[in-house]
């Protein structure tokens, strides 16, 4: 039992996001967080958190906070019902549809704050892979899942990139971390402008590539800004002037990549002049930015995050940022040090080789034919998000009548708004985890509501551990405070355990049967999820502050494997065509801008942790284009796609390229209730026409807009 007098000082880390900054939480003698500041003996994040980070202890004193679970009543309304009788009832309804539909038609999907609850994370897909349900969503598949695209038709290094730490140079395209704090495109997690005023002060040279001179841009070396959507144009004209200008690293080339000729020839088209037409980067900056990235023997890194990630082309284009990676030979050597193989990680052998290209998309079953499924956070594969309403509105074998909404907002999150919202009231059931009253809740058959980041113990996002943190750190959170008296709320992993009982399903967590009959708790799961790690769980619960496992045996990399003969395939069929695609393809007439997507400090997507959060969704346009259109800040505008139109409220940017109008993406409630606060971007978006092959990412930014002032 907690303390129940005293004020108390307690350590933890957050979980609004992937940075998981160490917090420094005051506990009054009543059991309420009174003051959240940033730990300084945190060993990574040395006191930096985030304004998001800094109020996240407001979610524990909401008064709108769900605290027993909900069930919709035939009149629409949501009632009070006791949690067990919940999942009575939702067990019955998922063995009454798996009988009539199968299997498949139990979903579930993960939104980002679910990645930030481990146990719940393992247990829902350990649920679905108990039912045998291949229909697995995640916010992967909204964001950055042209990664995986890349990896499965490019090929990876088996030791990885060179790190952040010491190298030369770093290219960042559609990547501002001084406000999202990710690291997508390889940037250090912790306090992002300190390491990287630190970086440039040591020498590193910073090129950034974005549509707006960010707050990350302001501190670039060299700073290049593209029309949006033209991204592929500057990336291959810098691979031509790599690849003519002898700046490859060409012993690289000759061991482990097949393609390079027919890159050449793919480029050859991208001269400076018709990059420079094509995407308004200045030809003299776009050879100064490819001979300070390019160079064999440089150490250094380019990467791209959700800025390109959700904007047209995106597979095309992180494949060839990904093969300037390989063309310039940016990867650890055989003899260097892996930087950090993750403490809750199992310590295996890194080589020196190529992974071969796995196209994995083309392997697994599909039920609508076009798209398989993507390699993601679930080790067996991802339904793209892109088709989640025609998986639920499609009739047929395997037709999804049931989800389950872990840590996410679908409703708001999911481009094509319109018919994701139809899609998800179509559901036969539809259960959201969820603490406070989200537009996916208000949709949903049942709430069970969960306890919040400082009610329960967790550790880092496990996925990609190793990728994210610079140096070998690991932090065990515990419980700080309780619930609400008289609440009724669980952990988030409990109500798939429960299920799975009533259910009478053999459940399998990360390879371990869970006994049937009696609950785990969470520390015992979070002990199962790292037991094959370096550091014992019992030694990780020692450090409050969490630690840096410095005294782990250092893993060097090893030479390739006898008989590797891999080979990063940089130009293969259909990413040839995409270019050649790509190259004839002319703007749309008669749309005057390119609305790009870009995040709000107070939000992490469609979350709310306690900040106080806009009333409205600002359409940033430049003060130029403004006075174009005739409007001042505070006026409204119509804002058309050729699919939907949508209001916004202008504010000026003069950080933006004339010809963009910004605004952030996820905001919202349900259709036509948001339009008098600015309106999600995600309406203007026909997720069955604006989408990718392979992963069915549908085009969030840089997507072409008419504007005009409002007539209303």
């Amino acid at each position: 039992m907690l303390e129940a007098a005293g004020t108390r000082t307690e350590y933890t880390f957050c979980r609004v996001c992937a940075n998981c900054c160490g917090l420094k939480l005051e506990v009054d003698g009543d059991g309420q967080i009174v003051s959240i500041l940033g730990d300084r003996e945190h060993p990574v994040t040395k006191g930096y958190a985030c304004s998001k980070g800094r109020a996240s202890g407001e979610m524990h004193r909401r008064a709108d906070r769900i605290l027993r679970p909900l069930k919709r009543r035939d009149d629409g309304s949501l009632a009070p019902i006791s949690l067990d009788h919940a999942l009575d009832e939702i067990a019955e309804k998922l063995e009454t549809l798996i009988a009539q539909y199968g299997p498949h038609t139990v979903s579930a999907f993960l939104g980002t704050t679910g990645y930030f609850n481990v146990p719940a994370t393992v247990m829902v897909m350990a649920l679905l892979d108990a039912i045998g349900s291949r229909s697995f969503f995640s916010s992967f598949t909204i964001d950055c899942s042209s990664k995986a695209v890349t990896a499965g038709r490019l090929g990876t290094w088996g030791a990885g990139r060179q790190p952040w730490a010491g190298a030369d140079v770093w290219m960042v395209f559609g990547n501002n971390p001084f406000v999202s704090l990710s690291s997508q495109a390889g940037l250090s997690f912790g306090n992002p402008a300190k390491v990287l005023k630190e970086e440039m002060a040591r020498g590193m040279k910073l090129i950034v590539v974005d549509p707006r001179r960010t707050e990350t841009a302001r501190h670039a070396t060299l700073f290049l800004q593209p029309h949006p959507g033209e991204d592929a144009a500057v990336v291959a004209g810098m691979l031509r002037i790599i690849l003519t200008e002898g700046l490859a690293d060409d012993e690289f080339c000759a061991q482990h990549v097949a393609g390079v000729g027919r890159l050449r020839e793919a480029v050859e088209p991208f001269t400076p002049v018709e990059v420079e037409r094509r995407s308004g980067v200045d030809a003299e900056l776009l050879g100064e930015a490819a001979r300070m990235f390019g160079g064999a023997g440089k150490r250094g890194c380019a990467g791209m995050a959700t800025g390109l990630t959700m904007s047209p082309h995106s597979n095309l284009v992180d494949h060839l940022i990904e093969t300037l990676n390989v063309v310039c030979g940016r990867y650890l050597r055989a003899g260097e040090q892996m930087p950090n193989l993750g403490p809750i990680s199992p310590r295996v052998a890194r080589h020196a080789e190529v992974r071969p290209p796995l196209r994995l998309w083309d392997r697994d079953d599909r039920r609508l034919g076009e798209f398989g499924l993507i390699p993601g956070v679930n080790p067996r594969g991802e339904v793209p998000c892109g088709i989640l309403a025609d998986e639920i509105l499609r009739p047929g074998d395997g037709q999804i009548r049931a989800m389950f909404v872990e840590g996410g907002n679908p409703a708001v999150a999911i481009p094509d708004q319109r018919r994701v919202v139809e899609a998800l009231k179509d559901l036969e059931l539809l259960v959201s985890v969820e603490p406070f009253m989200s537009a996916t809740a208000r949709l949903s058959h049942y709430v069970i509501p969960p306890t919040l980041m400082y009610e329960r113990a967790d550790l880092p996002m496990v996925f990609m551990n190793e990728m994210r943190m610079p140096v070998p750190f690991a932090q065990y959170a515990e419980p700080i405070v309780d619930p609400p008296a008289g609440a009724e709320v669980i952990d988030e992993w409990y109500p798939y355990w429960a299920l799975a009982q009533r259910m009478e399903l053999s459940l399998s967590y990360c390879g371990v049967s869970l006994d049937s009959a009696e609950p785990p708790t969470t520390d015992e799961l979070l002990r199962l999820t790292i037991r094959d790690g370096q550091v014992p769980f019992d030694e990780m619960v020692r450090h409050p502050h969490g630690k840096v496992f410095d005294e782990l045996d250092p893993v060097t990399v090893q030479p390739a494997s006898p008989g590797s003969d891999g080979r990063f395939e940089v130009m293969p069929d259909d990413v040839f065509a995409e270019l050649s695609d790509y190259r004839s393809a002319r703007p749309p007439d008669g749309y005057t801008h390119r609305l790009i997507v870009r995040r709000m400090r107070e939000v992490m997507n469609s979350l709310d942790p306690g900040t106080p959060t806009p009333d409205h969704n600002p359409a940033f346009l430049h003060p130029d284009d403004m006075g174009e259109l005739g409007v001042r800040a505070g006026d409204r505008i119509e804002i058309a796609s050729d699919y939907a139109q949508i209001e916004g409220i202008v504010e000026p940017d003069a950080t933006l390229r004339r010809g963009v109008v910004s605004m952030s993406h996820c905001f919202g409630g349900l259709p036509d209730e948001e339009q008098g606060a600015g309106s999600c971007t995600n309406l203007l978006v026909d997720a069955r026409r604006h989408r990718q092959a392979i992963n069915a990412m549908p085009t969030m930014s840089g997507l072409p807009v008419r504007i005009r002032p409002s007539r209303a």
